[in-house]
């Protein structure tokens, strides 16, 4: 009877209380409680290559602990820089790592896998294990243009009782390559643009590991009516690297003949080039090549190419590729 009575009296309590914060005065009301929500916003990336926003379809980011484990994921379409994202998160007072990146889905896989919904995942990760992986067909060959990658990361430590915002800045993790054939003739033509390279992956430090071969493609047709025109081939390429040989070749499909290199080798290793401009391949995610007219003579034996800007010139170019 004594307990019963006890909780007949708390109640009784409770709805006093209760009527004091209906009405105007809210002097007996207990303090609203603050709630601190990780919030989010994405910085430019500074590597002469501006994204457009149809290049930012999605952005997928990873939390992880001060152990490295995945405390969770969040996902937004469409996002756009230098906006500020509340992600409605709640984080523990610990120190967090944010791993972010722009475009992962098709045609790159990413793992561990992310929810839409800012809720723990099922299975806890390392951050050591997350990879983002180019998809390459069993043949090797994409001709479909991948998508720009981004990637960003902040790390700081975060109290409860204090607004947690994160800057990420982001950097590009794919390399766009322009390539313009000079004073070709408009007889409807097709041309192919090839980048030969080794695909792969990035971890979630962002850096790339080189697996499977593959030939990054674009085709197009020339014009036609007569005289000569320019024609422009895009590629869009994961990492380029001093450590590899990424080789370059333009074919001219319907004669069946090279067009670039002009020296009579079926390619050229394009870190070559790049190496004569002085350009830091890590820093210009954009590359402008710019092929000149074709040799009036039909004969050959140099390399005349510009690489954002710069001239170059190789004279007796002694590299075969296939040796």
């Amino acid at each position: 009877m004594r307990q019963a009575f006890k909780i007949v009296l708390m109640t009784l309590v409770a709805m006093a209380l209760l009527s004091s914060c209906i009405f105007d005065d809210r002097s007996d009301c207990p303090p609203p409680q603050e709630v601190h929500t990780l919030k989010l916003k994405f910085m430019p990336p500074d590597v002469g290559i501006t994204p457009t926003q149809t290049d930012l379809k999605k952005a997928v980011v990873y939390i992880f602990d001060s152990a490295g484990e995945q405390f969770g994921t969040w996902s937004i379409e469409n996002p756009v820089l230098n906006t500020t994202y509340d992600t409605g998160i709640i984080l523990g007072n610990d120190t967090y790592r944010l791993v972010v990146w722009f475009n992962p889905d098709d045609p790159y896989t990413i793992t561990p896998g992310y929810t839409v919904t800012p809720q723990p995942p099922v299975t806890r990760s390392d951050l050591s294990d997350g990879r983002v992986t180019l998809d390459i067909p069993q043949s090797g060959d994409m001709t479909e243009d991948i998508p720009m990658l981004l990637y960003g990361s902040a790390e700081r430590m975060v109290a409860p009782i204090e607004d947690i915002a994160f800057d990420i800045p982001l950097t590009v993790s794919t390399y766009h390559i322009n390539v313009t054939l000079k004073g070709i003739p408009l007889d409807g033509s097709t041309y192919r643009l090839q980048i030969s390279d080794m695909g792969g992956y990035y971890d979630f430090y962002n850096n790339f590991i080189a697996t499977s071969e593959v030939d990054y493609i674009d085709l197009k047709s020339a014009g036609t009516g007569g005289g000569t025109g320019d024609l422009m081939l895009s590629l869009c390429t994961m990492a380029l690297d001093e450590s590899r040989a990424p080789m370059l070749s333009i074919v001219n499909t319907t004669t069946g003949k090279t067009v670039f290199p002009q020296n009579g080798a079926p390619s050229v290793n394009l870190m070559d080039l790049i190496r004569q401009t002085g350009v830091d391949i890590r820093t210009i995610h954009l590359i402008e090549i710019e092929v000149p007219p074709p040799s009036t003579d039909g004969v050959s034996t140099t390399i005349d190419v510009y690489i954002n800007g710069w001239h170059i010139v190789i004279d007796d170019y002694g590299i075969n590729p296939y040796e």
